[in-house]
């Protein structure tokens, strides 16, 4: 790897580190992020900056619709707890209402309840 000032520099240290794990997890999901189609510049033997540039956007590219992707299943879990949530609590009205009325047709008879 040629030498090269600044950020750049750290950057290619830091792409050649991720590019040598291959599926390793990250603990944010049981994916792991680098599925081992990425690889650096240096490694390609390429030096120009607009090719590191490339593949740097390419695997951001790839980040994001990981994301998008992981974001729509997330929101679909979402809708179907919301669901199950309204069904349940429709199930404990069902299961409460007849209750509260015969309690209440028991309050207007004059029923007192023990203390």
């Amino acid at each position: 790897m040629e030498q090269v000032k600044g950020n750049s520099r750290f950057l290619g240290r830091w792409i050649n580190r991720w590019s040598t794990r291959k599926n390793e997890p990250t603990g944010l999901d049981p994916a792991p992020l680098n599925d081992g189609s990425f690889q650096s510049p240096t490694a390609l033997g390429q030096t120009n900056a607009l090719d590191e540039n490339l593949v740097l956007t390419r695997a951001l590219a790839r980040a994001q619709q990981r994301s998008t992707s992981l974001l729509a299943g997330y929101a679909a879990r979402v809708q179907q707890l919301d669901a199950e949530v309204m069904q349940l609590r429709a199930a404990v009205i069902v299961r409460d209402s007849p209750l509260q009325l015969a309690l209440g047709e028991r309050l207007r008879r004059g029923w007192t309840p023990p203390q």
